[in-house]
């Protein structure tokens, strides 16, 4: 967005799209910002009470709300052709991982994004993470030593009424699978601490029968930089969210990032905590501010997301011929 647009505005205009479970956090943090003001929303089941709400996105685009930016919560099936809509109709958009499917859909918006020039922001608010952030300065500076290894686990519980509520979810066209949909978080921390990936190799199985994805799989990566790793992740555990963690082995010491959300940090001994999840998403719309009022550039661009399509690419051609799948 330009100066003159900023000046002639005090706030960005930001629309949402779908008001599913993950809205709540989204409509927190549009509500604390300063900088934006929710003028529209947009969702096939219409269940929310202000008179501000669209059944339809092309309806919503063209009312009158002079909306700035969109914030697209749909479905992940729906995200590619919903982002390529905002686009043609000159908003900004944010949208939640997945972006989209595979890397084909990514390339056209990274094309349309210059063709109609408007910004496009992934929703990876771990990047935020205070805790993500001192982990990566111990590997920049050396602080860890030469890294050999890494192992990552994600162990969530989805019963039945998950899948049986949302016809989507566990399809492979719009839900992707459990790397996908729920491990894509890490996938995206891995390349962040370790750089490109070299190879994978994914050995997978479905235990829960409402999904025709897999929802346990157990990923080993090796990168360009000569580190190796394991991911192992399942949403068919027991009854609770029981682990999320990533713990980087080096020569020198080692490094433990756990809790829910990632929001424990053990290193030499000592333990640190990060709360305050809601304030990760306060924070993304900051950034996307910034971004949009020409302060800063894009944490959050496609360019930077690249590599994760990339590797799903790689994931997905691995789970089909169930051999390793270079990247």
């Amino acid at each position: 967005m330009s100066n003159k647009i900023m000046k002639r505005k005090n706030k960005i205009k930001i629309a949402i799209v779908g008001l599913g479970n993950i809205s709540t956090k989204h409509i927190k943090a549009i509500e604390k910002s300063k900088n934006l003001k929710l003028v529209a929303t947009c969702d096939k089941k219409n269940k929310n009470p202000n008179n501000i709400e669209f059944n339809d996105l092309s309806t919503m685009l063209n009312s009158n709300k002079n909306i700035d930016l969109v914030s697209i919560l749909s479905p992940s099936g729906e995200h590619f052709r919903q982002t390529m809509l905002c686009l043609k109709f000159k908003k900004h958009v944010v949208v939640e991982k997945p972006i989209c499917m595979n890397l084909s859909e990514l390339q056209k918006i990274m094309k349309a994004e210059k063709i109609y020039k408007r910004k496009v922001f992934t929703v990876y608010q771990n990047r935020l993470n205070p805790l993500i952030s001192k982990v990566k300065d111990k590997i920049i500076n050396k602080k860890l030593g030469e890294i050999i290894l890494f192992n990552s686990n994600l162990y969530w519980s989805r019963n039945d009424k998950y899948y049986l509520n949302s016809k989507w979810r566990g399809r492979r066209k719009d839900d992707g699978g459990v790397v996908m949909n729920q491990g894509i978080h890490n996938l995206d921390l891995f390349q962040y601490f370790f750089g490109k990936v070299k190879s994978v190799f994914v050995e997978k199985i479905k235990i829960k029968k409402y999904l025709e994805c897999e929802d346990t799989a157990i990923i080993i990566f090796k990168f360009k930089s000569g580190i190796i790793g394991n991911f192992s992740l399942s949403t068919a555990v027991n009854n609770e969210n029981y682990s999320n963690s990533i713990e980087i082995f080096s020569i020198k010491s080692n490094i433990k990032l756990y809790g829910r959300n990632l929001n424990i940090l053990d290193f030499k001994q000592k333990t640190i905590s990060y709360e305050d999840e809601y304030e990760l998403h306060y924070k993304f719309y900051n950034k996307v501010c910034s971004t949009i009022m020409g302060k800063t550039k894009n944490f959050f661009s496609n360019k930077s997301i690249f590599h994760s399509m990339e590797i799903i690419r790689a994931i997905n051609k691995s789970i089909k011929t169930g051999k390793k799948s270079f990247v």
